[in-house]
């Protein structure tokens, strides 16, 4: 089985992906973790804890089994990145500007990374490498051991994207319109595409194909060359990272007053079905075995059949859902404006 949701959106190709099933029916809530004031990171899940961030400035390991609270770290500022884990650290960056290493059993700082703005972005740690985007027009690829720089690539406007890394390229998108394709060793430009405006969301990867949202348009690009293979326009802006499996590409929006969430063929880029939600989307949706799950402003946690966009159920939680779920071994973590949850199966 699956046993750990270890990055943002479950894995460096940032695919969402999860052959293995979560909850598929109206699921028991086993525990509730309170995070005041709330709530905007996405958990990491490692050797049965959960690691997430809080608008409180603070960093929190917790137990998946009991929901207790292990250990918590403070920054100065709001923690909107997302948690990736490695070798037993724990790397996340915050509106202090920094981007941290802790150790996972007990949140002891082994480093810390200065950029030069907030770190929205999720960083994504590969062959002893975290890469990670700024507010400052930034990405950096940093020593994991060390915190040590080992390269910087400049775009035009804020990273808050967070990277996407397949062989030895890391993908990464920014409010500059652009998706970029960056050579992992040196951080040289592989290439650059435009997008239809500001890239919020992660790119996604796979089958030499990568997928990245801009404003309110998916883009569909060959991993290797660039070149735009199709675009499907949406009714609504999309700050989320797009979610793929085997066949179809999902995607969710925040439109004037309701969200939508898409199914689009992910070879030829043609609609499947959509659903309309009760408020904006800015959770980006995780697939486990046929299953999509995502939260909504409208305060609501979903569960799609992949095959129609059938609702399977759906759970009112206490506040705005914008956090994005973590799948692991039948479970499902997410966390709406204050409360982090743990979802199973009754």
């Amino acid at each position: 089985m699956d046993t750990a949701w270890s990055t943002f959106h479950g894995n460096n190709a940032r695919t969402g992906y999860r052959s293995t099933p979560g909850p598929r029916q109206q699921p028991t809530v086993d525990w509730e973790f309170e995070v005041a004031p709330g709530l905007r990171s996405s958990p990491a899940v490692a050797d049965e804890t959960i690691y997430i961030g809080g608008i409180d400035d603070r960093i929190y390991a917790v137990d998946a089994t009991d929901g207790i609270e292990q250990w918590r770290f403070q920054t100065d500022s709001w923690v909107y990145s997302s948690p990736a884990v490695a070798d037993d650290t724990i790397y996340i960056g915050s509106h202090d500007e920094n981007v941290y290493a802790l150790d996972a059993s007990d949140g002891t700082e082994e480093w810390r990374f200065q950029t030069r703005s907030w770190v929205e972005s999720s960083p994504a740690v590969v062959d002893g490498t975290v890469y990670v985007g700024s507010h400052d027009y930034h990405l950096y690829a940093v020593d994991a051991t060390t915190g040590t720089e080992q390269w910087r690539f400049r775009t035009d406007e804020e990273v808050v994207s967070s990277p996407a890394v397949q062989g030895q390229t890391v993908y990464i998108g920014s409010r500059d319109g652009h998706c970029y394709a960056i050579n992992a060793a040196d951080g040289t430009e592989r290439w650059q595409a435009q997008t239809a405006g500001r890239v919020y969301g992660s790119p996604a990867v796979a089958a030499g194909m990568v997928w990245v949202a801009g404003e309110d348009c998916l883009h569909a690009f060959d991993a290797d060359t660039g070149e735009e293979c199709w675009r499907y326009e949406a009714a609504g802006g999309i700050s989320a990272t797009p979610a793929v499996d085997s066949s179809t590409v999902y995607i969710s929006c925040f439109g004037a007053e309701n969200g939508y969430v898409y199914a689009i063929d992910r070879d030829a880029g043609t609609e499947l079905w959509r659903i309309q939600t009760g408020d904006s989307i800015h959770s980006s949706a995780a697939i486990a075995d046929d299953i999509l799950y995502f939260g909504c402003l409208d305060g609501s946690i979903y569960a799609l059949s992949t095959d129609d966009g059938t609702i399977q159920w759906r759970y009112d939680a206490e506040g705005e859902v914008a956090s994005s779920p973590a799948v692991v071994d039948g479970t499902m973590y997410i966390g709406d404006s204050d409360t982090l949850y743990r979802f199973t199966d009754p």
